[in-house]
């Protein structure tokens, strides 16, 4: 009975003796003479069915089964699976290297998603490839969302051509856009920015909702957008693109990629466009668009060392002008002009960036460093009217990363420190405005993640302010995966940013509005929670997916522009409440082969309490949709893409005060805006023809008071509707690899 006993409780302790052990290794590949990681590689032991992958850095964790012995089995396709039987644990961290399989030539015909949202990543995060962009006339970052339903776009005003996008329904200020964890749009480049970067520039852009990570700091308030550009080890050795339109504007990119060497590769971007034609279809005299010249240049190199580090370098240069406002008028020898009393635009531009990433990895597995510099130098002249503005921009920018794992692969940390500095030097109607801005940071972000359907991210980080002092931003993502297909997130996190109201708030140049700061102004700053349900199907055997979000955004302050007074624009901090509460349902369906339909509609509700009381806040459409289908014949040879949004009635701000024939109704009417294009692939190069505003409506009268652009109702910032009528674009891609 003794012995009985003590080999029940021998056994007992030897199944948990096993369960309570791991085996840890890394997974290799040999590439010509250089060792290479491989994430994605499957482990699994083959009688006990417990399985894992390799993570990105190619270390995986795997817990030893209840009973040995068993064969772990690694395999990777086109690759010979290694197989080890095992008939104890093993303390000692393995390291494994697969050999390439030798295989007669293969092609692969696959299909991607041009829109999809990751099942893994405890963020929402959703990301558009070229793909998709191409659906569309990708000219620049702005018109990169025209089949996207979670960034909305729309122009600023009616005479200078600034677009500005809105997401979870607030102001594009409140979305914090990167270009590859650098920063991207901020200070002076807010109401142009968006321009800056040509379409064919863009590799991938990824869509977040809600706060960010802590690791890209402290301004994401309603989301991210991460561009990733083209990476010079992937760069085309030569593609050009040449794109017109029926209003007159045109454009050239032009891409050169050099591999220099087996560690060093390098690409260079050059863009130009321009507007050449002056077009006045509503009659008001004044231009629809902007006459618009753009020169623009970045420059990137990589150095790579695998399994050692990676170093990127790189410059951009930019140089904008804008020249609108009124038609000039003909005289009688047949030459055009401007009268000397005429409401002229200018606005001038010139920008130019070095940056730098850097990624060292340790010899001790699991750990890295990434360090990101910029240097940016920006210069804008504008004037409206009689209104002139001058700007100033030179900013540093400094993140040092440093990742590794705690016990394991399932506990990961992030951890580093940041640095702003912003030099603002700014001058309008004669007044000066200048400071020096200072924030250094630090941050630290913990994941866990079990491998199948939990996973966490928890950070914090700590800003100091040299203006206004200690800046906390918490924040929160939670995942779960169900077994039914379903992935269920929530999110919570802070966010602040410091308001610069003149660029950010161009549209009040374009006005007789006389500007009023009633305060010194604060930091903003707002807390950001949501919810998101994604639930993959298949009808008919056909892939689909239904996405729901429920976001809402309290602020704590904000800097409200006030413009219920039809006379004034006051800037001032929120005394009261201010929200934005978004609801969005998505449904993407291959309803038939090779043919896509994407359905969403939106629902918001944003209020600001403003001098006169709470109220929504204008021109926000409470209410939006999209429809977009598309179809490809076999081989992309043929695609075709239809596209037809539509907008509900949003709120115009009071002009009670104006005499009638200047006042306007309470609300906007809604609308819908349909577009199409037409895609013909061939061996080398891509043709596209495609039009926009299809049904050619229009906000009638979009300036006020147009006739007296000097007098006390002029106003051109009352945008609610599309400016531009019917267009009709076309353009060739050409392409060697």
């Amino acid at each position: 009975m003794k012995s009985s006993i003590i080999i029940f409780l021998t056994a007992c302790f030897s199944i948990s003796y096993l369960s309570g052990q791991s085996i840890k290794g890394a997974v290799m590949s040999v590439n010509k003479k250089t060792t290479e990681t491989m994430p994605g590689v499957n482990i699994y032991w083959q009688h006990a069915k417990q399985g894992t992958t390799t993570d990105i850095s190619g270390n995986f964790q795997l817990t030893y089964p209840d009973k040995l012995p068993d064969n772990l089995i690694i395999s990777m396709t086109g690759f010979q699976p290694d197989t080890t039987v095992y008939h104890h644990p093993n303390d000692t961290t393995i390291q494994v290297t697969l050999k390439p399989l030798v295989l007669k030539e293969v092609v692969v015909i696959g299909k991607s998603d041009a829109i999809s949202i990751s099942s893994i990543d405890p963020i929402n995060v959703q990301k558009i490839t070229t793909d998709e962009l191409r659906k569309a006339a990708c000219c620049n970052l702005s018109e990169s969302f025209e089949t996207n339903a979670s960034v909305d776009v729309s122009y600023t005003d009616a005479v200078s051509g600034a677009k500005q996008i809105q997401m979870l329904g607030l102001d594009g200020v409140y979305t914090q856009i990167l270009s590859e964890n650098v920063p991207l749009i901020r200070g002076l480049s807010s109401s142009y920015g968006l321009s800056y970067v040509p379409g064919t520039w863009i590799q991938s852009i990824l869509v977040t909702k809600g706060t960010g990570s802590v690791v890209n700091g402290f301004e994401s308030i309603t989301g991210q957008l991460q561009l990733e550009l083209i990476e010079p080890v992937e760069a085309e050795k030569l593609m050009f693109n040449a794109y017109a339109n029926s209003q007159g504007r045109y454009e050239g990119n032009l891409h050169y990629g050099l591999k220099a060497s087996e560690k060093v590769s390098s690409v260079l971007l050059a863009h130009y466009s321009t507007q050449l034609m002056s077009v006045d279809k509503n009659g008001d005299s004044f231009v629809d668009m902007p006459m618009t010249t753009q020169y623009n240049m970045m420059n990137r190199w990589t150095i790579d060392k695998p399994n050692k580090y990676c170093i990127q370098l790189g410059i951009k240069a930019l140089y904008e002008d804008r020249e609108g406002g009124q038609v000039p008028q003909g005289d009688d020898d047949g030459s055009h002009q401007h009268h000397a009393n005429s409401y002229q635009i200018s606005i001038d531009n010139r920008q130019v960036e070095l940056f730098s990433k850097t990624g060292i990895l340790f010899p001790e597995p699991y750990k890295s460093l990434g360090i990101i510099t910029s240097l940016r130098h920006h210069e804008r002249s504008s004037l409206f009217g009689n209104r002139g503005y001058s700007g100033f921009q030179e900013s540093v920018y400094l993140n040092t990363i440093y990742e590794t794992i705690i016990s394991d692969t399932r506990h990961k940390i992030k951890m580093g420190g940041s640095f702003y500095g912003d030099l603002y030097n700014e001058t309008f109607l004669d007044s000066g405005f200048k400071r020096e801005e200072l924030i250094p940071g630090a941050f630290s972000e913990y994941t866990y993640s079990n491998g199948e359907n939990i996973s966490v991210v928890a950070g914090m980080r700590l800003d100091h302010h040299n203006l206004y002092g200690l800046f906390y931003s918490p924040r929160v993502h939670f995942k779960y995966n169900f077994k039914s297909g379903t992935t269920f997130r929530v999110s919570a996190g802070k966010g602040y940013r410091t308001a610069n109201i003149f660029v950010e708030n161009s549209q009040v140049f374009a006005s007789s509005r006389r500007v009023i700061i009633s305060e010194s102004l604060l930091p903003e700053s707002a807390w950001n929670g949501g919810i998101t349900v994604t639930q993959k199907m298949k009808i008919f055997k056909r892939e689909g997916s239904v996405n729901l979000d429920i976001y809402r955004t309290q602020f704590e302050n904000q800097v409200v522009v006030d413009l219920e007074d039809p006379r004034t624009v006051i800037f001032h901090n929120l005394h009261g409440q201010s929200f934005s509460n978004s609801y969005q349902l998505e449904i993407n369906q291959e309803i038939a082969e090779r043919l896509e339909l994407r359905l969403a509609g939106k629902i918001y509700n944003v209020k600001t309490q403003y001098n006169a009381g709470l109220r929504e806040r204008p021109l926000v459409p409470r209410e939006r949709a999209l429809f977009n289908i598309g179809y490809k014949t076999p081989y992309d040879k043929w695609k075709f893409d239809l596209t037809t949004k539509w907008t509900g009635s949003s709120r115009i701000p009071n002009t009670q005060g104006n005499p009638e024939e200047f006042t306007l109704s309470g609300n906007s009417p809604s609308f819908f805006y349909l577009s199409g294009q037409i895609t013909r692939a061939f061996k080398h190069f891509e043709a596209y023809l495609g039009a926009e505003n299809l049904t050619n409506f229009t906000q009638k009268s979009p300036i006020l008071a147009s006739a007296d652009p000097y007098g006390p109702y002029f106003d051109a910032s009352m945008i609610w509707g599309p400016v531009g009528e019917r267009m009709f674009y076309g353009g060739i891609r050409y392409s060697i690899k």
